[in-house]
């Protein structure tokens, strides 16, 4: 037995083996969880494309490559939010592949590399069970160009640079950002190339990559730029720049469609409005230039998310430890700072600044996460010690790196969140994790079922709205979003809760609303009114289903 456990240590299989265990155990508790509109605009538009509706599909605020690949499990006959769990599931075996690939182009010490592997997984649980949306796949597809880039092999192969070129073009795909990132990090290949011995026609080899990249993603900016009659890369940089979507130090992003009023689609096959909310928003566009000190609240908000997502008692500050360390006591004759070492470190520069420029969401930086932990490691087993415990103390340290590390997706898979909360409650969750999965997806499972008794209880066609609670509105508008999802209807948000009963009943009606869904809002029930008629009741959800006009 003991022989067979260290073959498994040993092996190549085992992070896939435990990233399966994982799944295993936490699928079953967060399978319905999805707490993000996001996810379902991407449904939505695979959708149309499994409905032959091309051309609805063509969205500028929504890259195409996630929604093309659930497409497939849709046109197979899976449930919408099954597609998007299967193929966030299977995207997250590559992920753990290229992570593997990229330590073991580091060179790690053996130890240090399996530990690396394995502290992994419950990242890629915690981002493929509970965040269905495109930045899985953005990760993925960044961890195979950075394997790419940081091997100059690619450089005498043109197989290699048509295969980094489609790459790119499919960086773009998954998200806009791709696009001026992946100029950049050839750019910067190029700088480094100059300083190297290398630098001898550097511009014919990146020539081919160039090509490729620029033609596969102009298929995708041809179709967008006609629709919107204009040049354009993505519409979302634009609406993300806007004083109603863009928060400013001390506030919480919020989506500009939580608190109503309602708004139509943006056509007969879209689920809610929020699948274009460029065009269904009256937005304030912000100019950098000429909203100069307003845009630098803005680049500063952006900053403290990163300061807080990363480095306040996160990975980041050991990071920061480790580079001071790593300065003064290196052995100088024998440790250098690396092409690689230097290039990754860049690479994080650059995904850092790109995105304090707009916006800052802590998905959209989990790849600066996985460097600042793989830098860190790096830099301590660089660090000399001469002693006789050297290895049991660097071992010791790396443990408590990981830890460090693995906190915010551990916490987020038990409590869906990483937030402040009492030592009793980790300890239960740590020690308990099942039970405590049971109770935090609970809400879920009740909204499950309240589809389920729904569907058996009337025939649910027609348009819907909502009347939110006060507290949690985002996840009252998901919540929203799920029912329509699994109705096939349209959802056309949340009614403004400070209109009156009449404003209110006036603005149904001209929207042709059948459906109102309140949540733990006791301040509105029209019970004796003629118009509308309560059909279903859930309490634990604090749901109320009422049937208008």
């Amino acid at each position: 037995m003991k022989a067979f456990f260290g073959k498994i240590w040993g092996g190549k299989w085992l992070p896939y083996i435990l990233y399966a265990l994982g799944l295993a155990a936490v699928l079953p508790y967060a399978f319905c969880y999805v707490n993000n509109p996001d996810a379902y605009q991407y449904i939505s538009i695979a959708r149309k494309i499994t409905a032959g509706h091309f051309s609805l599909s063509i969205n500028g605020y929504w890259s195409p490559l996630i929604s093309w690949i659930i497409s497939v499990p849709l046109f197979l006959g899976i449930g919408s939010i099954a597609a998007f769990k299967l193929v966030q599931v299977l995207i997250g075996f590559f992920t753990i592949k290229a992570w593997l690939k990229l330590l073991e182009f580091f060179g790690f010490e053996n130890w240090n590399k399996k530990i690396l592997g394995l502290v992994i997984i419950p990242f890629v649980l915690n981002y493929a069970i509970l965040n269905p949306t495109a930045d899985l796949l953005f990760l993925t597809l960044l961890l195979y160009v950075l394997n790419i880039l940081l091997q100059n092999d690619w450089m005498h192969s043109r197989r290699a640079s048509v295969r980094l070129g489609l790459l790119g073009a499919c960086l773009y795909f998954a998200k806009a950002f791709g696009f001026p990132l992946f100029i950049a990090l050839l750019l910067l290949t190029i700088l480094f190339s100059f300083f190297e011995k290398d630098k001898k026609g550097i511009l014919r080899k990146m020539l081919p990559v160039f090509v490729v990249f620029i033609a596969m993603s102009s298929l995708w900016i041809l179709h967008i730029s006609i629709k919107y009659h204009g040049f354009t890369i993505s519409k979302a940089a634009k609406f993300n720049m806007s004083k109603e979507v863009a928060p400013l130090p001390g506030q919480i992003m919020q989506l500009p469609v939580l608190r109503g009023p309602l708004l139509s689609p943006p056509d007969e096959y879209a689920i809610s409005a929020w699948e274009a909310p460029g065009e269904m928003l009256d937005l304030t566009p912000i100019n950098p230039i000429a909203d100069w000190s307003y845009y630098t609240q803005i680049i500063q908000r952006n900053l403290y998310s990163i300061w807080y997502n990363d480095f306040r008692n996160q990975i980041g500050f050991i990071f920061s430890f480790m580079l001071f360390g790593f300065v003064i006591f290196r052995n100088r004759n024998t440790v250098k700072l690396s092409r690689s070492v230097l290039f990754l470190f860049f690479a994080l520069v650059i995904i850092y600044a790109g995105y304090a420029l707009i916006l800052v969401h802590p998905r959209y930086i989990w790849i600066c996460t996985w460097i600042l932990l793989l830098l860190s490691v790096w830099m301590w087993e660089k660090i000399y010690i001469d002693k006789k415990w050297t290895n049991d103390l660097k071992r010791f340290v790396v443990i408590l790196i990981l830890l460090l590390a693995v906190k915010r997706p551990v916490k987020e898979i038990l409590f869906t969140e990483d937030t402040d909360m009492p030592l009793l409650w980790i300890g239960k969750g740590l020690t308990n994790p099942f039970q405590t999965m049971s109770i935090t997806y609970r809400p879920e499972k009740f909204l499950q079922k309240a589809v389920e008794d729904l569907k058996k209880l009337l025939d649910f066609k027609g348009n819907i709205a909502s009347l939110n609670t006060h507290d949690g509105e985002r996840h009252a508008y998901s919540s929203s979003l799920y029912i329509a999802n699994e109705f096939g209807q349209q959802y056309f948000g949340p009614l403004d809760e400070s209109l009156s009963s009449e404003e209110m009943r006036a603005q149904l009606e001209a929207f042709g609303i059948k459906y109102l869904l309140v949540w733990n809002h006791d301040a509105w029930n029209p019970a004796n009114e003629t118009w509308s008629k309560k059909l279903f009741f859930e309490p634990n959800l604090g749901l109320t289903v009422f049937g208008l006009f």
